[in-house]
């Protein structure tokens, strides 16, 4: 599915009508150059969530955690990282994946803390603003993209 993405607004409404939509424990990859749309689209995918705090971008941090009643939420950014043995070094427990869900910006290397990717979206920028590529890997996948059809 392609979705066409005007503004920052757009960008985060995606992210809130996925949010809204996906189920704890589901993992979504964010790819695009910087300033496409990655840590927008997760704003609003935690704002959907009703999170009211400071939503910044893990570049730094690589990790920004956000918990909630039932489950936890990892925004992780993996831009800076050279090499796939330093995911060790992140703490990430592939035990506690039915419990968490996963933002991850720059998936660059594999992912064994997580058992799947339901939905990788890649941010292009173009003449008439961004492009957002939505892939569904399972079935979790494909109902969040059945859901922005509705």
């Amino acid at each position: 599915m392609v979705k066409i993405l005007r503004n920052e607004l757009e960008t985060q409404r995606l992210g809130a009508l996925i949010g809204a939509a996906h189920t704890p424990g589901a993992s979504i990859t964010l790819e695009g150059q910087i300033g496409s749309g990655k840590t927008t689209f997760a704003r609003g995918f935690l704002q959907s969530l009703n999170y009211r705090g400071p939503v910044k971008s893990p570049t730094f941090t690589l990790i920004e955690y956000y918990e909630f009643e039932s489950y936890d939420l990892f925004h992780i950014d993996l831009f800076r990282l050279n090499d796939v043995d330093e995911l060790n070094y992140l703490g990430l427990d592939a035990n506690s994946r039915n419990r968490t869900t996963y933002l991850i910006e720059w998936p660059k290397f594999e992912l064994t803390f997580i058992s799947k990717i339901d939905l990788n979206i890649t941010f292009k920028v173009s003449d008439s603003g961004r492009v957002a590529v939505i892939e569904a890997h399972t079935q979790e996948g494909r109902r969040l993209v059945q859901a922005l059809t509705v």
